[in-house]
């Protein structure tokens, strides 16, 4: 029996993870950003595979319930607010990294139907 509500398209989109970051000793929040690539997309998530190296990556623990996600598509840039649903460990020393879509955005679902095509 399929769980899923929505298809999921596998897609290779580069695309950046923002999350808010707190340094030691500073009370005002930064923002980091994580560059990644889509594993696979769906209406209402978007799976991400972000590296767990230290220079470049992030300890997918640390990413907090809420994320802004910029992809890279064909038509141009598009932002997704989305919150963390999991994260699993790669063998390739990266993380897959599961968000839920929070808020509705036209230009990626017109995406997401040309993948159905």
């Amino acid at each position: 029996m399929e769980r899923r509500r929505f298809s999921r398209h596998k897609a290779w989109i580069a695309c950046s993870v923002s999350v808010a970051h707190e340094r030691e000793g500073d009370p005002k929040s930064h923002t980091r950003k994580i560059l990644g690539h889509t594993f696979d997309l769906s209406a209402d998530a978007v799976a991400i595979v972000l590296p767990a190296n230290e220079t470049y990556g992030i300890e997918p623990s640390s990413l907090g319930t809420s994320v802004e996600i910029v992809l890279a598509l064909p038509t141009g840039y598009v932002s997704l607010s989305c919150s963390l649903v999991r994260h699993v460990p790669l063998p390739s020393q990266e993380n897959l990294v599961v968000f839920s879509i929070v808020e509705e955005n036209e230009m990626y679902h017109a995406h997401l139907k040309t993948l159905t095509q």
